[in-house]
């Protein structure tokens, strides 16, 4: 397979349009409070949050198209997805605290977005969303 088509294969491309609609909101809800006048350290955690939430929804079913059989299996893909969003989320928060000092924080979590959402991509498929694939030692 080329690098082009594995780079533009359907999911990737879904992955980037719902990526790109749940990173609009993340940085439009950090603007907004962050306008209002509410600290940005705040203003990222509420934009961090509530992105998260969007992006476990449209991964699950736009994007990995995931269909656990179980509640357990749901439970243990939430699970997966809350450890990995919660890694990404403290390099996001974090790093964004870190650029502050370098440049402006608008600048700044746009910076840290395009890390972040790169990262999450990886995490969530290969490790959160088990789509199709049987469980170890099952043949």
């Amino acid at each position: 397979m080329s690098l082009i088509k594995k780079l533009f294969n359907k999911e990737i491309i879904s992955y980037g349009i719902w990526g790109v609609l749940t990173t609009i909101w993340n940085i439009g809800i950090f603007q907004f409070f962050f306008f209002i006048g509410i600290d940005y350290r705040a203003a990222n955690a509420i934009a961090l949050i509530t992105t998260k939430i969007i992006a476990y929804i449209v991964n699950k079913l736009f994007v990995f198209k995931s269909h656990c059989k179980t509640k357990r299996e749901l439970w243990a893909e939430i699970f997966r997805f809350i450890v990995t969003r919660g890694i990404t989320m403290v390099i996001d928060f974090f790093g964004l605290i870190l650029l502050n000092y370098i440049i402006d924080p608008k600048f700044g979590k746009i910076l840290t977005t395009i890390v972040v959402v790169t990262i999450n991509y990886i995490f969530g498929k290969h490790h959160v969303y088990k789509v199709g694939k049987e469980p170890e030692g099952v043949k």
